[in-house]
């Protein structure tokens, strides 16, 4: 019996069917021509499925958007820091001690849209400086080169390997304890060589991580969070 709210899109891009859950919605993609019984036949299938899920996601942090104003905390490579706005002649973002100074001229620093894209710039730049030296590390561990290396702004997803060998990642991973940034890394590496999410690959990806399970575990928990 499916005693829930299900989103259904239809595509054409799509050949097989695929269920997302996420924070609590649940969304059904399937291929344009399926029919609503072959839905309804799934949808029973994986009820529990489907239940668990939310149940597993109503147990996550509560995530609290942010207002870019002093004494709000931010986490930057799993610490928390304390947000200080304080004027200046240039602008700027440092941490210090265990705060995030901003420096803005006096008109800007009541102007959380200002504060909010100088903090992310600089969340960028060393989120793309950060990354870019763990992958190039830990390539010579797995034995394989990107193409190339991006950092991006995605929704739902925290890093992709192409067939071209470009790996890309979310910026906003830098938020999360460098364990967890050394995990993301690895995990995106490892598809240069096994392109699925087989027991080969996790078998490989445990030879270089053997704590990788907690790590995932971690991420998948409290990757809601890691975001304003």
């Amino acid at each position: 019996m499916v005693d829930f709210t299900v989103q259904i899109k239809k595509t054409t891009r799509k050949k097989t069917i695929a269920i997302k859950v996420i924070e609590g919605q649940i969304q059904l993609l399937v291929p344009k021509n399926t029919s609503q019984k072959v839905i309804h036949e799934l949808l029973s299938k994986k009820s529990n499925w489907i239940r668990k899920q939310i149940s597993f996601q109503q147990s996550l942090p509560v995530f609290k958007s942010k207002q870019f104003v002093s004494g709000e905390q931010f986490l930057y490579l799993g610490s928390e820091y304390k947000l200080k706005i304080v004027c200046g002649q240039e602008k700027t973002v440092k941490v210090i001690k265990n705060e995030l100074t901003i420096r803005l001229p006096n008109t800007q620093t009541d102007e959380p849209k200002r504060i909010e894209k100088l903090m992310k710039d600089w969340y960028f730049d060393n989120a793309t400086k950060i990354l870019r030296t763990k992958t190039e590390t830990y390539s010579k561990v797995i034995g394989v080169n990107p193409t190339e290396i991006r950092v991006k702004q995605y929704k739902s997803r925290w890093g992709s390997c192409n067939s071209k060998g470009v790996i890309s990642y979310n910026w906003r991973i830098i938020m999360s304890p460098e364990s967890i940034v050394d995990y993301l890394v690895i995990h995106e590496l490892c598809h240069m060589i096994h392109a699925n999410h087989s027991t080969d690959y996790w078998n490989l990806a445990g030879m270089v991580l053997p704590d990788y399970k907690s790590r995932r575990d971690w991420l998948k928990r409290n990757g809601r969070t890691l975001k304003w």
